[in-house]
């Protein structure tokens, strides 16, 4: 069974770190209004004990746009995938504006954080994993 989570109208609730354990899965957070509050995301998949994993998790996006009415600021809204559990984990993509493409994970542990700064407003961010 797949995982997914749909947030909508993202700000301070969206805080704090979501655990998934489904090979497959999916969450949309769009669109991000954050205006006066600075929104940070975590997701933490780890899909070692489902009985579906095989190897490796990859990311298929299907919308990716973080740019707001302002421009692009990569420094103040990005997506980071990191090949492990931490921060500290190898950095396998570091997605900014409305630039993602397919990822794929080595371990079947995986962390994204999606961080977006006060005063910004974007279409947002789906994607899915398999």
């Amino acid at each position: 069974v797949a995982a997914s989570v749909e947030l909508q109208q993202v700000g301070p609730a969206c805080a704090g770190e979501s655990h998934y354990s489904s090979h497959e899965g999916s969450f949309d957070v769009s669109p991000i209004r954050t205006y006066n509050e600075t929104l940070e995301c975590s997701f933490l998949i780890d899909v070692h004990n489902d009985t579906y994993y095989k190897a490796g998790i990859t990311f298929t996006f299907g919308m990716f746009r973080l740019t707001g009415e302002g421009g692009c600021f990569p420094e103040e809204s990005y997506l980071r995938i990191y090949d492990g559990a931490t921060r500290f984990a190898p950095l396998l993509a570091d997605f900014s504006c409305e630039n993602a493409y397919r990822v794929a994970s080595r371990t079947g542990t995986v962390l994204l954080v999606l961080y977006a700064s006060a005063q910004h407003a974007s279409d947002g961010v789906r994607l899915s994993w398999a």
